[in-house]
């Protein structure tokens, strides 16, 4: 009986995390029809691959070992790090990017077995203050982020933007909960879109160098990098034009966590840091003010290269 109840709780999460990012694919997917074929075959492109990559994660996930006393831990470190994140916002007017960045790194230096919890609940705490009132919406977004982290252990481990897509799960939950509404924004024209691009390929490079080469690990290395691009980045491109490179490179520093079984090449990771761009590009106009969005992007990106992948070898077992 209680293996039954484990796969439940993994199917559960497995349905979460895929159907979230499929959800931010679809809406892709009508934005960039408005713009270009070649923008809207990309998307296409992406959306296939992340269904590859769904249908191999399912076939070959295992029944994770219960384990209570570790499950109420990681909800609480998952828990407090959204509040702190947004109330790093709320009360001290700090940017979203900056905040989650300093709660990821303090949960990576002070607490490192618990530095993935921590890292995913700073993303729900990235929740617009102006959208999310704190009680009771930013509580529930904080819990439910916690319980669907639990569900989800396990499941997609090493696939970048897995932390973000968790958050943004239990945001969409809260905005279908609460009477409150997402804000949204324009999508990025040209000469911007081209640096947002630029930003996010650097971004999940970096992060992997960070993360892999120098081995500081995936929470520290991406944390690293949006705390530096929260900081300098505002200072080179003014008229606020900082901040959304800011969180161009920081979504992308998601992918850049991806373990290097999933995406093993630099260039790899170069390519999967221009789709967190280009999904960055043309899904702007939804979700805005809810956290975990830019996780979110980062997650279908590293699914849309693993899954082609999967889909490639087994073309090539098929031929033998």
């Amino acid at each position: 009986m209680p293996v039954k109840r484990q796969q439940i709780s993994m199917l559960t999460g497995f349905i979460l995390l895929a159907a979230t990012a499929t959800v931010l694919l679809i809406f892709g997917l009508y934005v960039s029809l408005q713009h270009s074929v070649i923008v809207f075959l990309l998307t296409v492109w992406m959306l296939a691959g992340t269904a590859a990559a769904a249908v191999s994660e399912g076939r070959k996930g295992k029944v994770r070992e219960k384990d209570t006393v570790y499950d109420l831990k990681i909800f609480s470190g998952v828990f407090i790090g959204a509040i702190i994140t947004f109330q790093l916002q709320a009360q001290l007017g700090m940017g979203a990017v900056a905040a989650s960045s300093i709660v990821g790194l303090a949960g990576g230096i002070i607490f490192p077995r618990y530095a993935a919890a921590v890292y995913c609940g700073s993303f729900a705490g990235m929740c617009s203050p102006e959208i999310f009132p704190f009680f009771p919406c930013m509580t529930a977004a904080a819990f439910l982020c916690g319980v669907f982290f639990v569900l989800s252990r396990g499941i997609f481990e090493g696939a970048g933007g897995k932390l973000g897509t968790i958050a943004f799960a239990a945001s969409l939950a809260v905005f279908a909960l609460f009477p409150i509404s997402p804000a949204s924004s324009a999508v990025p024209l040209s000469p911007v879109s081209w640096i947002i691009l630029a930003y996010s390929a650097a971004g999940a490079a970096v992060t992997r160098l960070l993360s892999s080469n120098l081995r500081l690990g995936p929470v520290i290395a991406s944390a690293a990098v949006g705390l530096a691009a929260a900081v300098f980045l505002p200072l080179i491109h003014r008229g606020g034009q900082g901040e959304l490179f800011a969180a161009a490179a920081f979504c992308a520093s998601f992918a850049g966590m991806a373990s290097p079984e999933r995406i093993p090449a630099m260039r790899g990771m170069a390519a999967a840091g221009f789709l967190c761009g280009f999904l960055f590009i043309f899904t702007a106009p939804f979700g805005e003010g809810g956290g975990g969005k830019l996780g979110t992007i980062a997650f279908a990106s590293v699914l849309s290269i693993t899954g082609w992948k999967h889909v490639t070898l087994y073309v090539k077992q098929f031929k033998k």
